[in-house]
């Protein structure tokens, strides 16, 4: 009776079991589907990254790339620091200021009212460049660039009166004892000239704090760069007064002396010429002269 009760109870609880074995096993097969699902998905997240900023991409388009470089006619290859910056045709009627942005707002350039040729519609241009170690080389003695290389185009456009160029300045580049001032860069025969384009005077380098920028004023669009000049060393003439000397009793001494010899020097003459040329003797000088005697008369007459 006891074994049949038992047997009773197994058959009973069987199709639970089972049940509870199913569940538990399409459970546990969830999980590792998830797992595998997880562990998929993983890689991806890993091995995707967003680009990083300030690289060179041959698409050239993150915002603190450098523009690939250019040719300038004057300047050769070169790397630009900024973007061509285009901007409207200045009015006529009043004062404009153009100006770049980021790094170089403050460069820029005024137009005074009616400065941009009537008639003219190209727009003006802004953009900075690297100043080549060429430029560098062509200053000349004494010359030395203080700062990247402004172009302003488009090239050639004369205005009716000059407008101020605002240029940078590196620094490091602004060094004491040099005058720094704005300068027009030309080439003539394949080599960098360099003309002053100055309003009021130079920027010496001994200026604290060191500036950012160089003004200039100029009448027409073309490269231009800080140029720092040592300064030419004037020539100094010192006049020595001439020291007046002091004159004693030998002064008056010889003084005296120098009369008297000079005196006696004219008396001996005056002696040798009476003597020799009108006709006195060495008695003349002991003869009195007599007294009361008549001098011939010139008329031939007679004494009295």
């Amino acid at each position: 009776g006891g074994w049949a009760s038992l047997l009773s109870v197994l058959l009973a609880v069987a199709p639970v079991c089972a049940q509870m074995n199913t569940t538990s096993s399409l459970a546990a097969l969830n999980v590792t589907e998830s797992m595998a699902s997880f562990s998929t998905s993983m890689p991806m997240m890993m091995t995707t990254s967003a680009p990083m900023v300030g690289t060179t991409s041959s698409g050239g388009g993150g915002d603190n790339e450098l523009p690939p470089k250019i040719v300038d006619p004057v300047l050769g290859e070169v790397q630009p620091l900024t973007v061509v910056k285009t901007f409207a045709v200045p009015p006529s009627d009043a004062e404009t200021t153009l100006s770049l942005d980021g790094d170089y707002a403050d460069i820029k350039l005024v137009f005074p009212s009616g400065a941009w040729p009537a008639g003219e519609t190209r727009q003006p241009t802004m953009q900075v460049l690297e100043a080549p170690a060429a430029l560098e080389n062509s200053a000349g003695v004494g010359r030395q660039l203080g700062g990247p290389v402004l172009s302003l185009g488009p090239e050639g456009i004369m205005f009716s009166t000059n407008v101020t160029v605002t240029c940078p300045v590196t620094a490091s580049k602004f060094v004491s004892g040099r005058e720094y001032s704005v300068f027009k860069v030309v080439s003539s025969g394949g080599t960098s000239v360099f003309q002053r384009r100055m309003s009021g005077s130079g920027i010496s380098g001994d200026t604290t704090p060191k500036p950012t920028t160089v003004d200039g004023s100029t009448n027409s669009f073309s490269l231009y760069v800080v140029m720092g000049e040592t300064p030419p060393i004037a020539a100094v003439v010192t006049t020595t007064p001439k020291k007046g000397r002091a004159c004693g009793d030998g002064c008056i001494a010889g003084a005296v002396i120098g009369s008297v010899f000079g005196a006696a020097l004219i008396a001996a003459g005056g002696y040798w010429i009476y003597m020799n040329k009108l006709g006195g003797s060495e008695d003349d000088r002991y003869a009195p002269e007599p007294i009361g005697r008549q001098q011939a008369r010139d008329d031939g007459g007679d004494d009295p």
